[in-house]
C-alpha cells in the first residue's frame, strides 16, 4: 500500500464487548476519523454496506474477531483490512478460506505468525493492550482481598476434553465390535497423554504437538476406526492439560479469592483453599478487582505461552501488584523485580506470595513502576500507531 495513512478507519463492534470507545479515541489520537458498527448478524452486515457508501472508509479494522464477509469488503473496496486477533489460534481450520489480499493480520502470538504466513496472509506481531475502563480512580479503591486470580479454571463448557469423552462413551454402546474396546484403549491412551503433558506444564513445557504426532505415527490403528485425527484431539487435550495445570498452580495459595466463569463451582469441593465470588465483567469490573488485590496471579495456558494476554495490561494499568509465571515474552517486555514479579514453579510461587504478602512498600513500588510503563506505553493510541505504520509504510 502506499505510505500515507487514510483519513477515515470503520472499525466492527461485537455487542459483548465494551472497550471500542477507547480504540475510537486511540485512532482519533492518531489522526483518524473512526466510525464503529456492529458486525454480528446479516442485518449488521446490510448496514455496514451502506455506511461504506456513505463513509468511504480508507481502511477496515475488526478485533477480536476475523471475518470473511469484512474480508470481502475489503477486496471489493481495494482497501487494507486490518484484523487484530487477541487469541492464541487453535482451529487451523479457520485458514482454509480465502481472505483478502489487503488483509494485515496483527497476533500477539508469536508463534502463529507463520501459521498465517503459511496461508498465504499478510500477519505481524503486535502485541495485546489494555482494554479496562480507564475512568475509575484505582488508586482510591481499598484492598480487600490479599491474592487473586480472575480466569477461567477451563472445567466448564470452555473444555471439550470431557465433552468428548462423554460423547463417545454415549455413543459406542451403538457402535459395532470391536469400536466399544477401541475407545476404550483409547480413552486410556488419551489420560496418558494427558498426564505427560501436565508434567511438562509444571516446567512451562508444552510436549502436545510431538506427542500428538508420535502418538498417531506409532498407533494408527486405534484411531482411524474411530474417525480421530490430530486436529479432532489438539483443542481438547490443550484444554484439558490447561485446566490440569491450573489446579497444581492455584492450589499452592493458601487462600485464593477467584472470579471468573462459574465453572469454578466444579471444582470447589477439591480446592478447600478457593473463596469463589462472581463472574466479572471485563471492562467496567475486572480493573476494580485488580486494584483491591493485594496480589494478582496470571498462569498463561500452556499452548499459548508465546504471547501475552490482556490481563497482563490489564492489571497493571489498574496499579495492581503483578506476579505471573515467567513467560519469555513477558521478561522481554518487562523488568522483573521492577515492573512486576514472575515465578516458574509452583513452589516459587508460592514462596513469592508470600513473600510480598509480608513486604507491602515493596509491592507498591512494583504495582506503581509496572502501572507507570502500561499508562505510558500499551495504549490504544500507542498500539494502533505502531500497526498503521507497518501497514501504510
Amino acid at each position: 500500500m502506499g505510505s500515507r495513512r487514510p483519513l477515515r478507519c470503520l472499525f466492527l463492534k461485537r455487542r459483548a464487548l465494551q472497550y471500542y470507545d477507547e480504540l475510537a479515541r486511540g485512532l482519533e489520537e492518531n489522526g483518524i476519523q473512526a466510525l464503529g458498527l456492529f458486525n454480528d448478524n446479516r442485518e449488521d452486515l446490510d448496514r455496514i454496506r451502506r455506511a461504506v457508501e456513505r463513509f468511504r472508509p480508507g481502511v477496515l479494522l475488526t478485533i477480536p474477531s476475523l471475518s470473511l464477509p469484512i474480508s470481502d469488503l475489503s477486496a471489493s473496496l481495494d482497501i487494507p483490512y486490518i484484523h487484530w486477533e487477541v487469541d492464541k489460534l487453535l482451529d487451523e481450520g479457520v485458514l482454509a478460506h480465502a481472505f483478502s489480499p489487503h488483509l494485515h493480520l496483527f497476533t500477539p502470538y508469536l508463534g502463529d505468525v507463520p501459521l498465517f504466513r503459511n496461508a498465504g496472509i499478510r500477519a505481524h506481531y503486535g502485541l495485546n493492550v489494555c482494554n479496562i475502563d480507564p475512568t475509575p480512580d484505582h488508586a482510591a479503591i481499598p484492598l480487600r482481598h490479599e491474592v487473586t486470580f480472575v480466569g477461567s479454571v477451563e472445567a466448564g463448557r470452555n473444555n471439550p476434553y470431557r465433552e468428548l469423552l462423554a460423547l463417545n462413551d454415549r455413543q459406542a454402546a451403538g457402535w459395532p465390535e470391536p469400536l466399544p474396546r477401541l475407545w476404550e484403549v483409547v480413552k486410556g491412551r488419551l489420560e496418558d497423554m494427558v498426564d505427560i503433558l501436565v508434567q511438562g506444564s509444571l516446567e512451562f513445557q508444552n510436549w502436545l504437538p510431538q506427542l500428538l504426532a508420535e502418538e498417531f505415527r506409532d498407533n494408527p490403528g486405534l484411531y482411524r476406526p474411530l474417525g480421530l485425527t490430530p486436529a479432532d484431539l489438539t483443542v481438547p487435550l490443550a484444554k484439558e492439560t490447561a485446566h490440569r495445570q491450573r489446579a497444581h498452580f492455584l492450589r499452592v495459595v493458601p487462600c485464593l479469592d477467584a472470579y471468573g466463569p462459574e465453572d469454578w463451582q466444579r471444582v470447589l469441593p477439591h480446592w478447600p483453599n478457593v473463596r469463589y465470588h462472581r463472574p466479572v465483567e471485563q471492562y467496567g469490573e475486572s480493573g476494580r478487582v485488580f486494584a483491591a488485590s493485594r496480589i494478582n496471579l496470571s498462569l498463561s495456558r500452556i499452548y499459548a505461552r508465546d504471547g501475552l494476554s490482556d490481563r497482563i495490561f490489564n492489571i497493571l494499568f489498574a496499579g495492581g501488584f503483578l506476579l505471573a509465571d515467567r513467560q519469555p515474552p513477558l521478561v522481554e517486555l518487562f523488568t522483573d523485580g521492577e515492573e512486576l514479579a514472575t515465578y516458574a514453579s509452583p513452589g516459587e510461587l508460592a514462596e513469592k506470595s508470600a513473600w510480598y504478602r509480608a513486604h507491602e512498600m515493596e509491592r507498591q513500588r512494583i504495582a506503581r513502576r509496572g502501572q507507570e510503563r502500561v499508562r505510558r506505553e500499551h495504549t490504544f493510541g500507542r498500539r494502533l500507531a505502531q500497526m498503521l505504520d507497518l501497514v501504510f509504510s
